[in-house]
């Protein structure tokens, strides 16, 4: 059942079988039937321990989750409670146990805590007057947990909470004693090397534990050479980032819970023709991911955008395997074909899974919101703009996105920038209170606790050098054939899996300036082996190097770790990975928002000519409304730009330019005549063509008469309204070189369409989306922010940079070639009449 624990380096399966062991000879002393009343945060770890058969062996008949008032009815002897030391829990089973009481029940009551026995809960227990109903009190120690073949964890979700913010030390301790377990079964470790706070007071406990234990150590070979404790808090940037590794994404859209995941039903419901969507299933589809499936093991640490091709081939193989049923000729041949179809079954049924699990993924990867943040993610861990607020995290919480969207963003605003300036802090916090809602203020002051968001003291910004120096940003980074680290995050290298690498080869003395500039103190220990195990490394022998981290680890992280153990085959390096807990900063990512072009509402999304594009959508430039757009400028729309420069005092050294080649040959016209002669040739100003834009044509819509014109501030953006409700904004080319007197031409930046035409039933009146009048705002920051308004509506835009999304999901590659303007709408204010 957990062949996959032995498929390692190093055989998880004793620890497995140590922990299973001790649960037998506990419900052995129980004689009789029995029924076990679980904490219902228990259940999932011990799963990864024990079936419901082995309970069945021993006599466990029922079994109920702990809640208030009366046990369900159950026919046995024997009622044991498997629960946590926590003193609200103590309180339940008291009501539990006076329940039977009162029914003069003679059932026999066993209470198990895990992983401690706590005397405060017994003294609970004897306050509420039950503590001389239990048979036995004892304890289960389970600290550390086989996860998977290469992987342990304490399935411990509050340890960061009690380390950084309740500065509890018990989840220390379990490390400390689940660590000295480990050295029981597989042998002392030799070397220690730790970084932070916590992995210190670790360190000292697992030597304090040894002196203790001196006389009672197995003789035992060891297996692990080296233990690497690691602090979270010396790395708080991986665990706000997006992961893009394939279990990473399952993790961070729906939550890998003691190798678990809940799926939504519809993509995994077999719908046979003709049947009602009523009868398709409600309950989310469960499965478990582990390296036990052999397709899940092999794409499971890949960057998301090579899953495809992986699944692709890997169908093709399955196709092929179920092909040769035509080629076998013989009884011998047919029966070997047999023999293998169950295994070729299986492995359809998992492909077909986890072809679902990535068209889940990719409706959401695939989605503007997805680029847009992880655009802005890549922007703060290369450095760019944290020192001031950013426009993407205000729209956000303009738009009340999920709280815990806008503080990852805001935390890793913070990590990177090592702090953020007192008055973007409060302007952060202010936003998100007024937003959310005040109760978040005690949110806010445990991530300041926490180390993830605090104000910038006078000291300078260090990330920059942790970034260089240990090469924290890689823009090469091969999502499809990885050869770094940087490939979990599309460009950004774990630091913790850093500090690993470097730890092996060439050590940690390389980087010492660094290490003094992370938190906490960086450590070596070593430990004494007894007599007669100590053995010297054969030739091409491995290496093992257990790496613990205290607080958590993503799933990126132990991907990174499992490349690392294939580049470090040929140097006889293996990492193994264990953790307090599988866990990270979390958030439900956004329903897919599917960019639209055309007619929009007041809360619309709009995408102009140029938007980002997302995978395989196609080019905007074949847009049928942008080419109607472009056609109506060619054929339509007739003004005419005027330029002035200086008369030159020699006629000969300068003049103005001949008028710009257009759509149709750009001709004079007594108006611009008078216009050029309007100083009677006295003045120092010269007026002259600068661009003409449009033909004269009898044949023009009423829509598209232009019904507004209007500048920015600076001349370099011209916005026009027309009467069929469309605004386009123009953009002034960069001045020529040869003729720096001449600005450059104005050409289309954008085209969306601003108002619809409505009617108000009150005043049975119609209200046409004509545009009545545009206003240019002053530019306060990089955004340009324009109204526009028709006889009822104001609406408010914004105009701004982005990022075209190139190749994957480095959204940094060649970003100064692709940045092209964009448009969204940002709010709408209704009015009662014409806005002047």
């Amino acid at each position: 059942m957990a062949a996959h624990l032995s498929y390692g380096r190093v055989n998880l399966n004793i620890l497995r079988e140590a922990a299973r062991k001790e649960l037998r000879e506990f419900l052995d002393k129980c004689a009789g039937s029995k029924a076990i009343v679980w904490d219902e945060y228990l259940t999932g770890p011990f799963g990864l321990i024990a079936q419901y058969s082995l309970l069945k062996e021993h006599e466990v008949e029922k079994m109920f989750t702990l809640k208030s008032g009366r046990l369900p009815p159950a026919d046995v002897k024997n009622i044991i409670f498997f629960v946590r030391p926590r003193l609200e829990l103590m309180d339940i089973i008291a009501e539990n146990v006076f329940s039977e009481d009162k029914l003069h029940s003679s059932r026999d009551f066993h209470i198990l805590f895990v992983p401690r026995r706590s005397m405060l809960c017994e003294q609970r227990l004897k306050e509420q007057g039950v503590l001389g109903s239990f048979i036995n009190i004892d304890e289960y120690i389970l600290d550390l947990i086989p996860y998977d073949g290469d992987l342990l964890s304490m399935e411990y979700e509050s340890a960061f909470r009690e380390c950084y913010l309740e500065n509890d030390q018990t989840s220390l301790y379990h490390t400390a004693k689940g660590l000295m377990t480990l050295q029981a079964l597989y042998g002392t470790i030799p070397q220690i090397y730790g970084k932070g706070d916590c992995a210190r007071h670790v360190a000292n406990m697992m030597l304090r534990m040894k002196r203790e234990f001196a006389g009672s150590q197995n003789q035992i070979l060891p297996v692990f050479d080296t233990l690497l404790l690691l602090d979270r808090n010396v790395d708080l940037l991986t665990p706000v980032a997006t992961q893009l590794t394939y279990e990473g994404l399952i993790d961070e859209i729906y939550g890998i819970t003691n190798g678990y995941v809940k799926l939504p039903p519809e993509k995994f419901a077999q719908k046979k023709q003709g049947e009602a969507s009523k009868d398709l299933p409600t309950e989310p589809k469960k499965l478990q991911l582990n390296s036990a499936e052999e397709l899940y093991a092999e794409i499971r640490d890949k960057n998301f955008n090579a899953v495809g091709a992986a699944l692709s081939k890997k169908a093709k193989i399955i196709s092929a395997a179920f092909e040769e049923r035509h080629n076998a000729k013989t009884v011998g041949e047919i029966k070997q074909f047999v023999s293998q179809l169950p295994h070729m079954q299986a492995a359809r049924s998992s492909l077909a899974n986890h072809t679902s699990i990535a068209e889940l993924i990719k409706d959401i990867t695939t989605s503007e919101a997805f680029f847009d943040n992880l655009t802005v993610e890549q922007e703060f861990m290369t450095g760019v703009d944290t020192d001031k607020v950013n426009i993407y995290i205000e729209d956000c919480i303009a738009q009340k996105d999920p709280l815990i969207k806008i503080l990852r963003l805001v935390c890793m605003q913070s990590v990177c920038n090592n702090g953020l300036k007192q008055k973007v802090l409060d302007y952060y916090k202010r936003e998100i209170l007024q937003t959310y809602g005040y109760e978040h203020i005690l949110t806010l002051n445990n991530l300041e606790k926490g180390g993830l968001l605090k104000p910038q003291t006078n000291s300078r910004n260090n990330y920059p050098t942790i970034r260089k120096t240990l090469k924290l940003w890689m823009e090469d980074a091969n999502e499809q054939n990885p050869n770094d680290i940087s490939y979990v995050y599309s460009g950004y290298a774990p630091l913790s899996i850093r500090l690993t690498q470097v730890l092996a080869r060439p050590g940690w003395r390389s980087i010492e300036e660094v290490l003094k500039i992370l938190p906490g103190p960086h450590f070596e220990e070593r430990q004494q082996l007894p007599a007669g195990l100590h053995k010297k490394r054969q030739q091409g022998e491995n290496r093992t190097t257990l790496v613990f981290f205290l607080g958590g680890v993503t799933y990126a992280e132990i991907a990174a770790l499992r490349l690392e153990t294939l580049k470090a085959a040929h140097t006889n390096l293996d990492f193994r990975a264990g953790s307090t807990g599988v866990h990270f900063l979390t958030s439900s990512c956004p329903a897919p928002i599917t960019p639209r072009m055309g007619r929009g509402e007041n809360m619309g999304h709009l995408t102009p000519p140029g938007r980002r594009q997302k995978m395989q959508q196609l080019p905007l430039d074949v847009d049928p409304l942008f080419i109607r757009f472009l056609r109506t400028f060619r054929e339509v729309l007739k003004f005419v730009l005027f330029s002035y420069t200086n008369r030159p005092t020699d006629p000969g050294q300068r003049h103005c330019p001949a008028p710009s080649p257009g759509p149709e040959p750009a001709t004079e016209t007594p108006s611009v005549r008078a216009m050029a002669g309007a100083d009677g040739g006295n003045s120092d100003v010269q007026w002259c063509f600068s661009q003409v834009k449009g033909a004269i044509d009898d044949d023009v819509a009423e829509a598209d008469i232009i019904s507004t014109v209007e500048f920015n501030h600076s001349g370099e953006l011209l916005a026009t309204g027309d009467k069929g409700g469309r605004v386009v904004i123009f953009q002034q080319e960069p001045e020529s070189k040869n003729q720096q007197q001449c600005r450059g031409e104005y050409n289309v930046y954008s085209t969306f369409q601003s108002h619809e035409p409505e009617f108000d039933y009150l005043k049975s009146l119609e209200i046409e989306e004509k545009i009545n009048k545009i206003r240019w705002l002053p530019q306060k920051n990089a955004a340009q922010f324009l109204l526009s308004t028709n006889d009822k509506t104001i609406k408010l835009w914004k105009i701004s940079e982005r990022d075209k999304r190139p190749e994957g999901y480095n959204l940094k590659k060649k970003m100064a070639a692709t940045e092209i303007p964009t448009l969204s709408q940002h709010y709408g204010y209704p009015c009662s009449g014409p806005w002047t």
